[in-house]
């Protein structure tokens, strides 16, 4: 029996490891784009077209109180005031236990999070554009 433990990925962000994990869904990646497109013509005859649009958007939940949302606002803030993409760095989710991997050559923080005050605990998601962006689904 294997037993599956969150606490086994680690998301390194332009050589910051992120942590302070918000509870339940606490990243998630959606490409851009489906690797295939088709069509079929009016004998049903079916074709199919290879996309190359390699781009995702990383979301991370985090705690609120997590020290990751400091490395993340900074390289938002960074972003913002820099000419021409000093605020592009490399990102990379892999699983300890396994052999999953994503990770992306070039990526930037797509924009600051929305606020949110709440009487207890709460968590702050991010979203991290992805450029490049590989995949490895592996267990």
């Amino acid at each position: 029996m294997q037993t599956y433990d969150p606490k086994n990925w680690d998301l390194v962000l332009g050589g910051n490891l992120i942590t302070g994990w918000g509870d339940n869904t606490f990243i998630s990646i959606t490409k851009e784009s489906e690797a295939y497109e088709d069509a079929a013509g009016v004998d049903g005859e079916v074709v199919r077209g290879r996309k190359h649009d390699e781009r995702a958007t990383l979301e991370i939940t985090l705690m609120r109180t997590s020290a990751s949302n400091q490395i993340l606002s900074d390289m938002y803030n960074l972003g913002r005031q820099s000419a021409n993409g000093e605020d592009i760095f490399s990102a990379r989710l892999v699983n300890r236990e396994g052999s999953s991997e994503h990770k992306a050559a070039e990526a930037w923080v797509q924009d600051a999070p929305a606020v949110s005050l709440e009487g207890g605990p709460n968590t702050t998601t991010w979203k991290v554009r992805l450029a490049k962006y590989k995949e490895n689904h592996a267990d």
